[in-house]
This record gives structure tokens, C-alpha cells and sequence, in this order.
């Protein structure tokens, strides 16, 4: 398939979904994706849990988060998407600092 779903949140953001990993990957196995991507609210906490379930399915992982970023009174939104190791290494970064 094409098409790939980038920003789906599970459990882990709890405002916004209650989706099981496992479920999700072989879901998306059964429907023909070949990509499996979740993007929790400030939090990678699913991240190794959804690269062995992609992995173990067929699914190429990519780890994401969606982090809020304010500039004075306005609140933005936006998702952060791990390339590579340094990539997986700089959302760590910017994930510690919203928690400090």
C-alpha cells in the first residue's frame, strides 16, 4: 500500500486513544500497510513495545511524538519523527527539556 498513517496515538496518550500496539500492528498487516508509526502526546513510552511488534509483523517502525510548543500565548501543536539514531537522540533531547 501507498498510503501509511503517520499520526496515530495510542494508549500512552490518554486523552486521545486506547489503541493496543499489538492490535495496531496486526491490523495494519492484515490491511496491506507496510509501515507502522505512533506519535503519543509529549512521550515515546510505546516506542520499543511498537518497534518489536512492527518488526515482528513486517511493519517498518518509525517512532514519533507530537510535543506542544508555546511562543508566548499561542500553543502549537506538532509531531517529531525519528530518521535515524541521531534523530532518536535529539527527540530524547526534546522531550526532556518539556518535562523540565
Amino acid at each position: 500500500m501507498n498510503f501509511n498513517h503517520l499520526k496515530i496515538y495510542t494508549g500512552h496518550s490518554l486523552t486521545k486513544s486506547i489503541i493496543n500496539i499489538n492490535d495496531l500492528s496486526g491490523n495494519l498487516q492484515k490491511r496491506g500497510f507496510n509501515v507502522i508509526s505512533t506519535v503519543d502526546q509529549n512521550n515515546i513510552f510505546n516506542s520499543v513495545e511498537m518497534y518489536k511488534s512492527g518488526l515482528s509483523k513486517g511493519l517498518k517502525p518509525i517512532i514519533g511524538s507530537t510535543l506542544f510548543i508555546y511562543n508566548g500565548e499561542n500553543k502549537y501543536e506538532m509531531s517529531f519523527y525519528v530518521k535515524n539514531k541521531q534523530g532518536y537522540y535529539n527527540l530524547n533531547k526534546l522531550l526532556t527539556r518539556a518535562y523540565i
